[in-house]
Order: C-alpha cells, then sequence, then structure tokens
C-alpha cells in the first residue's frame, strides 16, 4: 500500500524530497529487505526439585483437593524472592504467596526438604510454612471449619 502525495516535505541535508515519497521509499525497503535470521535457544532450564513419586502424587492429590475446596491455586516449586532485588532466596515445593484469602492472609508454603536456611528465610518472609502434606492439609481443613463456623 502506498501512502498518497501530499505538499508536506522532508528536508534530508543536500535535498528536498515528499514526505509520502519518503515514507514509500521506507517501505519499499522493508518490503525487500532480506529477512534475519535470529536463532533462539531450543534448550530449556530447570530448577530441579527433589520429590519422590509418591510424595508428587500426594502434592498433586492436596493441590486438587485445596481448589475443590475452594482455596485458590497454590504455585508449585514456588521462588521466594528477595522483594527489593529479586534474587531467588529458597524454592519451597507449593506456596500460595498473596494468602489463602488473597490479599487478606499471610503467604503460606509447604517445604517436604525442610533445613534450617528455609525456615530462616521463610520466617524472615512472613510465610507460615508446613513441612509435610498431612499438617498442611490439616490446617487448610481448620480453615474450612473456621470459615463454616463462623458463617453459622
Amino acid at each position: 500500500m502506498y501512502l498518497t502525495k501530499a505538499s508536506f516535505t522532508v528536508r534530508i541535508p543536500g535535498s528536498t524530497i515528499l514526505l509520502a515519497d519518503a515514507a514509500n521509499e521506507f517501505l519499499d525497503a522493508l518490503l525487500t529487505a532480506n529477512p534475519v535470521k535470529v536463532v533462539y535457544s531450543t534448550e530449556l532450564t530447570q530448577v530441579a526439585t527433589i520429590v519422590s513419586g509418591e510424595q508428587d502424587d500426594e502434592l498433586q492429590s492436596l493441590v486438587s483437593w485445596a481448589i475443590a475446596s475452594g482455596f485458590p491455586k497454590p504455585e508449585l516449586n514456588f521462588e521466594v524472592c528477595n522483594i527489593n532485588t529479586g534474587e531467588v532466596l529458597t524454592i519451597v515445593n507449593a506456596a500460595w504467596p498473596k494468602g489463602l484469602q488473597e490479599g487478606y492472609s499471610q503467604p503460606i508454603a509447604l517445604i517436604l526438604d525442610e533445613n534450617n536456611q528455609k525456615v530462616a528465610i521463610l520466617n524472615q518472609a512472613g510465610y507460615r510454612f508446613f513441612t509435610s502434606i498431612e499438617t498442611i492439609r490439616r490446617y487448610l481443613k481448620e480453615q474450612i471449619d473456621n470459615g463454616t463456623n463462623q458463617a453459622a
């Protein structure tokens, strides 16, 4: 598509051409230019999480149950980051980083490979955390019961 010629001019050192001519020259150059081949990496970078098959199945079961119970979907293999720098401090198996009542409750995390460093990081970041699927499921059930009792 070509622009219609108008009385506008573009001043280029040493010459004066119509704006429409300049636009048409530019568009022609784009149309006839050789495409540039961009090479994208096809390798995926993955963060390894050591979870046995049984734990993985239990975790998927917990996620399905939590969603069916009305909780927001947790983030799996969630990176807890420094708020100021964005640096990854630790990775947890599952997290509700905005809380169970998003924006109204503290963040929740599940760490199946507990160590003192992760505990310290999560405490400092304000997370309530659990170290087994059974304990977090019990906590979630308590939240359901508390919500039911308060509604009655």
